[in-house]
């Protein structure tokens, strides 16, 4: 996720297809492979100061034990981009200077405190999207524990075919109710989740290898490329050959800061 602060200068922020004006004391708030870019007003210079990071590893310290919860709070930070006005959000704002600070300073448990900042910045992003009913949530908490089973096995064997029954039976459910379930606890169909985990995986060998992407498409689980692109798309709204080359990604930005964020998808 990329956080970024407008220090000097006003231009346009496109979020996608949206065209958003920005000025000093602005804050964006970006998704990871949210399609954005940044114009200065002709004959001008903006200076922005970014933070990025990786919300599910904040939330997999937050909630150890209930993979349900994570899923449902990373939907909710990464749902949409935002462009904060000054004032719109004091606490955010506050919070992110507070990181930005701490990681200028570098003073002794430096890290240690913009680690706990960042959990509360991750539960503050959240809340910027529309909010799940009670009862959902309740039926999310309800629910999440049963299909543990086959949430781990998929971060586990994403690279090889997957039936939906196999899912099931590991669960001890029907297939039928354990659909139900797993569209209550993640709001995914299971194959949707799935195709998921297999395109957050081939974006990692996109970034840290050369390899062709029928390569990379077989390595992350798809049969065949027509089927990685299809899905690619679909999930990131791009090709992989345009996210690969895409120079706006944070990892080389992220390594400017000495923090215990790891590299997110």
């Amino acid at each position: 996720m990329e956080l970024g602060y407008c220090r000097e200068g006003e231009g346009t922020l496109i979020l996608d297809d949206r065209k958003l004006r920005y000025r000093p004391g602005m804050l964006s708030v970006i998704p990871h492979n949210y399609p954005h870019t940044t114009i200065s007003d002709k004959g001008t210079l903006s200076r922005w100061e970014y933070l990025f990071f990786d919300p599910e590893q904040a939330l997999k310290e937050l909630y150890p034990g209930n993979q349900a919860r994570r899923i449902q709070v990373l939907q909710r930070v990464n749902h949409n981009a935002f462009l904060l006005a000054p004032g719109a959000d004091e606490t955010i704002a506050r919070t992110t200077d507070t990181i930005l600070e701490l990681i200028a300073q570098k003073k002794e448990f430096y890290q240690e405190c913009v680690k706990n900042q960042l959990t509360s910045l991750v539960l503050l992003i959240a809340r910027l999207s529309p909010r799940q009913s009670i009862q959902e949530i309740k039926k999310l908490d309800a629910s999440g524990d049963q299909i543990l089973p086959a949430l781990y096995y998929i971060e586990q064997q994403y690279m090889y075919p997957i039936k939906i029954e196999e899912l099931a039976k590991i669960c001890n459910m029907s297939e039928t109710n354990f659909r139900r379930v797993f569209k209550a606890a993640t709001n995914m169909k299971p194959l949707d989740y799935i195709n998921t985990i297999r395109v957050q995986n081939a974006c990692s060998m996109l970034r840290s290898s050369s390899d062709s992407m029928k390569d990379i498409a077989v390595k992350a689980g798809f049969g065949t490329v027509s089927t990685f692109n299809r899905d690619f798309k679909k999930i990131l709204g791009t090709s992989p050959y345009q996210w690969k080359k895409n120079p706006a990604h944070f990892e080389e930005k992220l390594s400017h800061y000495n923090i215990s964020a790891l590299k997110g998808w």
